[in-house]
């Protein structure tokens, strides 16, 4: 489980953890904002330490290139030590360049094989760390809009009743004013 991961269970524990708020018929909490500013916080703190780690899988695979490659390199001037080697002796000459070609060509084959697997991980790994990143950044997102739609509905409520008690203060001085009498 990532720290990211550990977090995100933190923030709803937390939102499990907090007080209904009155009259909501326990559909909307009490949340300390300084409490999920905090959280906040260290989940944008965390986040770039994912994608570096990320990163570093990646550059990873280019190691992995350039080791397949050196390899390839190996292979091939091994081949054509050996194929210089036969070509120096007399009767053998003919034999040993047939050898020695078929040799290269399996080099290089090899080394092909080898490049090929190397390209498919490293497409494998990116494909993996853009999916784990979006996945990262989906959570992230989905736990904002949630926060935001609970502060907009608050507000909401606050903003309804301070308007319901305006129009009963109007209403009453309307009705004060109506009582009062006529001044001449």
């Amino acid at each position: 489980m990532t720290k990211i991961d550990e977090l995100i269970n933190e923030i709803e524990n937390y939102l499990d953890g907090c007080k209904p708020q009155l009259l909501s018929g326990n559909r909307k909490i009490v949340v300390d904002r300084a409490v999920l500013d905090e959280y906040l916080s260290q989940l944008r703190y965390e986040i770039p330490d994912d994608l570096d780690r990320c990163k570093r899988i990646i550059n990873n695979q280019d190691a992995i290139i350039e080791d397949a490659k050196e390899q390839a390199k190996q292979i091939i001037n091994a081949a054509t030590i050996q194929n210089n080697q036969m070509l120096s002796e007399n009767e053998v000459v003919q034999k040993a360049q047939e050898q020695a070609n078929a040799i290269v060509l399996e080099a290089q084959e090899q080394a092909r094989d080898i490049m090929d697997y190397a390209d498919i991980q490293r497409n494998e790994i990116n494909i993996q760390a853009l999916q784990y990143t979006d996945q990262l950044m989906e959570q992230a997102q989905a736990m904002i809009e949630e926060h935001v739609d609970n502060i907009q509905a608050k507000y909401g409520e606050f903003i309804n009743s301070l308007q319901g008690m305006y129009n009963e203060v109007l209403e009453n001085r309307s009705q004060i004013q109506e009582d009062l009498p006529e001044e001449d």
